[in-house]
């Protein structure tokens, strides 16, 4: 069986502890990709023998030559990616080369807003927030309400939403996102809540396992100097009702195999309410705090269930159980990022990785940091005292005069 990965991603995702995470042998595996992002960076021919390289891996024509390229020589069995971006193109060549996996009209389910939560609504999903396509300028607002959320139909994380509160912000944040992505845009209700993610595969058609966790702030709140991140939970009420949720979306939406991320809303009177959902693995390190509380390997599981074998394998875990955290840090405009080192830092912090980074300026996406640590803690209360440490000595230690 010949598999084609079409990866956007650092090229060393594809491998975990020495081996790639294509389950196929190496010559029967095939690399659409791009020297951007450090994609073919320390590409080795033994690993993968079959390249074409993409001067624009998100320009959906410059995937298409470079997969039929390959195709010419060597006809792929599977087409797999773990990309968002990449999720239609892919499903696309699925069709035009009469492949198995993931359609056009299942994928656009996990990648546009409206038509996902469309069919969540029309099949009767609880917590679907009231949203509206809007394809031109608002004279009135949709409902009543103190504040709207303002989203790009196919964007990606929180560069693409805005939230406003006048029929002229609307409107405004509508033009300046359809600069930014011609996609079409949707006006949502402002859901307030603490937000959680769900990271789970399913097989077959179900979820057959979930890792969920709380946001340490809200997504949409990234900023210079600010600090943002996941925490897993441990077994509880809430994580099995998001668990459970996460399952009624997955079979409402259709996916027959493949590895979700679901984002939703806990309220303060207690409701679950949905946000969106992407059919790939958890970006930003989420991939890891999964692998070390739960012994399931993302990437992995997203790789194989798409290349039609079996998902879910045990991956090495040290921490079993443990509460696994994602910490990380933004740049400050008045200071440059000092890099830290796991092994001296107080070992009462728990942290097992560190990577740092000297970049300032802007910040564009929610995970542009220049500190990222990766902590366990026994439960919630001493994970939430170790954050509280390390925030302390990031401020005092962890930075530089610009």
């Amino acid at each position: 069986m010949s598999v084609l990965v079409i990866n956007s991603h650092p090229y060393g995702e594809l491998f975990f502890q020495g081996a790639c995470r294509v389950p196929v042998a190496p010559a029967e595996r095939q690399l659409v990709s791009t020297e951007y992002n450090g994609a073919l960076g320390g590409h080795d021919p033994a690993d993968f023998p079959h390249v074409a390289a993409c001067t624009d891996i998100y320009d959906e024509e410059h995937v298409r030559k470079a997969v039929y390229e390959l195709a010419a020589t060597t006809r792929p069995d599977r087409i797999v990616t773990i990309s968002e971006q990449l999720m239609v193109v892919a499903a696309e060549l699925r069709e035009e080369l009469g492949l198995p996996g993931q359609d056009v009209d299942s994928a656009l389910r996990f990648r546009d807003k409206v038509v996902m939560k469309r069919a969540l609504r029309d099949a009767g999903c609880p917590g679907v927030p009231r949203f509206v396509e809007v394809d031109r300028d608002l004279t009135e607002l949709p409902w009543a309400t103190e504040r709207y959320v303002v989203k790009s139909r196919m964007g990606m994380g929180s560069t693409t939403v805005r939230i406003v509160s006048t029929v002229d912000e609307v409107n405004a944040a509508r033009r300046e996102l359809l600069a930014l992505d011609p996609s079409g845009v949707e006006v949502e209700e402002f859901v307030a809540g603490v937000m959680y993610h769900c990271d789970g595969v399913v097989e077959n058609g179900e979820a057959v396992f979930g890792s969920v966790s709380r946001y340490l702030t809200q997504p949409g709140d990234f900023r210079s100097s600010g600090v943002q991140g996941s925490v897993t939970l441990q077994d509880c009420e809430l994580s099995r009702r998001i668990g459970e949720y996460h399952a009624e979306v997955v079979r409402h939406l259709g996916l027959g195999e493949g590895v979700t991320h679901l984002e939703v809303f806990h309220t303060a009177d207690d409701r679950i309410v949905f946000c969106e959902i992407a059919a790939r693995p958890g970006g930003g390190g989420i991939a890891y705090i999964v692998r070390q509380a739960h012994g399931v390997d993302l990437i992995s599981a997203a790789l194989r269930a798409q290349s039609g074998v079996e998902p879910l394998t045990p991956a090495p875990s040290d921490g079993l159980g443990r509460v696994w955290g994602l910490v990380g840090f933004y740049s400050r405009p008045d200071a440059v990022a000092v890099p830290f080192d796991a092994g001296s830092l107080p070992p009462e912090l728990g942290v097992h990785l560190c990577f740092g980074s000297r970049r300032a300026g802007q910040v564009d996406n929610s995970t542009d940091f220049v500190h990222k640590f990766f902590l366990s803690a026994a439960d919630d209360a001493e994970f939430e005292q170790r954050y509280a440490a390390l925030r302390e000595l990031v401020a005092e230690r962890g930075w530089e005069p610009a």
